[in-house]
């Protein structure tokens, strides 16, 4: 069966908590986990963990997104932003 979208509160709590640069241990414990989890995204400005983790300079959980969890690079944001875009590549 599909994975149903995780509650807005998980999403904040877990884009927050990349912003900050939160360990992947804490990340996972979260929900952190596969790349539908890491594909979700704020209802306001469309950022997904991805483009939060890239905006603040966080390489450690770009990789985690990218390698570990197989997250979609060329997603974008509400304002068309790409990651690369975001991150400057």
């Amino acid at each position: 069966s599909p994975q149903q979208p995780m509650d807005t509160q998980t999403v904040l709590k877990i884009h927050s908590a990349v912003r900050w640069g939160k360990p992947v241990a804490e990340l996972k414990e979260m929900g952190l986990t596969d790349a539908a989890a890491a594909e979700q995204q704020d209802k306001i400005n469309g950022n997904a963990a991805l483009h939060i983790a890239a905006q603040n300079g966080h390489h450690d959980l770009v990789r985690f997104l990218v390698h570990d969890l197989n997250c979609y690079v060329d997603i974008q944001n509400k304002a068309r932003f790409s990651v690369c875009f975001l991150a400057n590549c």
